[in-house]
This record gives structure tokens, C-alpha cells and sequence, in this order.
């Protein structure tokens, strides 16, 4: 009876320090891991930021207004046909020739019309898209640098109260608060001195 509380009483003993120990092994890995450091940035602002993207975009503009432009004087030119039409007698052979034209060129100025927005609508994207890796790429030198192991997405701007919708897009936020976290004019810094060191107009050294 003796022996078998004293083996017991041991075995407990044992049980207790090995979890004493498990929770100190436990403690010990937790307080070696290594913090992840996190950052910020404002993407909105470094597109704007940016030293070609604003440029670049402007200039698709002006080409969507020259396209249309272009597009909008082959319609008065279509419409002007068209009253010639009225003044020809209906189910005449002129009539139904210019008729059959009027449609036929309306018709491939719509395609046209299509495939031009539909091509500047893809070199949008491609602008936007090619700056986007870029940032990605200036995100990941400074993360690299500092030992950024986490980047999140965040909007410095500040709510509108008199705009709805300025207060539904903060209320959506996903960074509520941060503390000298912001990572934004150091990646626009980055992408500055990037942009000019690979530009063509960058005069040799000799």
C-alpha cells in the first residue's frame, strides 16, 4: 500500500515536471521567434506620385479625344449622306444603292468605333498594370532593407463628412490606425531615383 502511494506520488511528480518543462520548451520557442515587422503604404498616392505614370496617361487621354474626334466627323459625314437620301425617290436604284452603302458604312463605323475604345481600354490597363509591378518591385527593395516581413494597403486620406461617400470607403478601411508605419515616400523616393537611373534621356558616364 505504501509502496504503490509512493509510486504514485512519483509518477505525478513526474507528470508535473514534464509539463513544467513542455511549457517552458513552449515558452522558450515563443520568446525566440523573431517579430514580423509591418508597414504600410498608400497606393493611391504613389500612382500619383509616380514620374511617367501621369504622363503616360494624359497622353492615352488625348488620343481616346483625338480618336473620337476622328470618329465623330465619319458620323456627320455618314449623316450628311444620309439627307441625300431623303432627297432621292424611294425604291429608286440610287436610292437603294446609297441606302445599302449608308448601312454598310455605319456598320463598320460601329465596329471600329468598338475596337478603338476596346484597344485603349487594354493600354489603360497595360499602364497601370506595368506601374503596378513596379511599386511591387520598389515595395519589395525597401522591405528587403529595413526587414519588412508584412505590407499592408492603407488610405492616408482624410474622411469627408460632408461626403457619403468619402465616409462609406473609411468606414471600410482595412488599417484603422498606424504609428510611423507609413513606407509611402520611401517606395515614391525609390521609384524616383529607379525611373531616372533607367531613363534614356540619362546622359553616359564617362
Amino acid at each position: 500500500m505504501g509502496r504503490e502511494v509512493f509510486l504514485a506520488c512519483g509518477l505525478v511528480s513526474l507528470v508535473v515536471a514534464g509539463g513544467s518543462v513542455g511549457r517552458a520548451q513552449v515558452a522558450s520557442t515563443a520568446s525566440a521567434t523573431p517579430a514580423t515587422l509591418v508597414a504600410v503604404i498608400d497606393i493611391a498616392k504613389v500612382f500619383e506620385s509616380h514620374p511617367t505614370f501621369k504622363g503616360n496617361l494624359e497622353s492615352l487621354q488625348q488620343q481616346a479625344q483625338q480618336t473620337e474626334g476622328e470618329l465623330e466627323t465619319q458620323r456627320q459625314q455618314l449623316n450628311q449622306r444620309n439627307r441625300q437620301l431623303a432627297e432621292l425617290r424611294v425604291g429608286s436604284p440610287q436610292y437603294l444603292h446609297l441606302e445599302t452603302d449608308l448601312a454598310r458604312q455605319m456598320a463598320d463605323l460601329q465596329v471600329q468605333a468598338r475596337q478603338k475604345k476596346k484597344d485603349l481600354l487594354q493600354r489603360e490597363a497595360l499602364q497601370y498594370y506595368s506601374v503596378y509591378q513596379e511599386i511591387l518591385t520598389a515595395i519589395e527593395r525597401i522591405a528587403q532593407r529595413h526587414s519588412i516581413g508584412l505590407v499592408l494597403r492603407y488610405d492616408s486620406r482624410s474622411l469627408n463628412p460632408e461626403d457619403p461617400q468619402s465616409v462609406m470607403l473609411g468606414l471600410q478601411r482595412g488599417v484603422i490606425l498606424q504609428r510611423n508605419l507609413d513606407i509611402t515616400n520611401l517606395v515614391i523616393d525609390d521609384l524616383r531615383t529607379n525611373v531616372a537611373a533607367n531613363s534614356p534621356d540619362r546622359a553616359p558616364r564617362r
